[in-house]
């Protein structure tokens, strides 16, 4: 069974002052707290099938663009990730409220089929629940501060 952990919050910023931030996707580092680094892997711009490497204290993870559409949504599959987790994907959803903009962030975690992988999945969704929910906070204050 896929576990889903949802973190969100709002941004005084518009959709679009959001997405300059959220969308210079090899650019992650500079605003998100819990990167250490992020580089580029594809020699494309952002956007479908570009890559990064992140680094996230001793991990070095692999992520790949699945679902782009600008000022609305990203969503990138990490990769490199242990055999246990079968697939874990990141989406973002930035929807329009008012002046400013909500922001989603859903991490889906797809055990493999085994019952020991279903509790690393559980494992695996605490941490990443705990990186996204810093992600969605500095997201807000980087885009907050981009607007004034």
């Amino acid at each position: 069974m896929t576990e889903h952990v949802v973190k969100a919050g709002y941004s005084s910023a518009s959709p679009e002052v959001v997405w300059s931030v959220l969308g210079d996707y090899f650019q992650l580092h500079t605003w998100a707290s819990a990167i250490n680094h992020c580089s580029a892997m594809t020699a494309a711009p952002a956007g479908p099938d570009a890559r990064r490497r992140v680094v996230v204290g001793s991990n070095v993870l692999l992520e790949e663009i699945v679902e782009w559409a600008p000022n609305e949504v990203m969503a990138y599959e990490i990769l490199g990730l242990p055999k246990a987790l079968r697939s874990v994907q990141n989406r973002w959803v930035l929807v329009a409220r008012g002046a400013g903009t909500s922001i989603e962030l859903t991490a889906s975690i797809e055990p493999g089929p085994r019952p020991p992988m279903k509790l690393a999945a559980k494992a695996a969704a605490r941490l990443i629940g705990r990186t996204n929910a810093s992600l969605v906070n500095d997201l807000v204050a980087r885009s907050e501060k981009e607007s004034s």
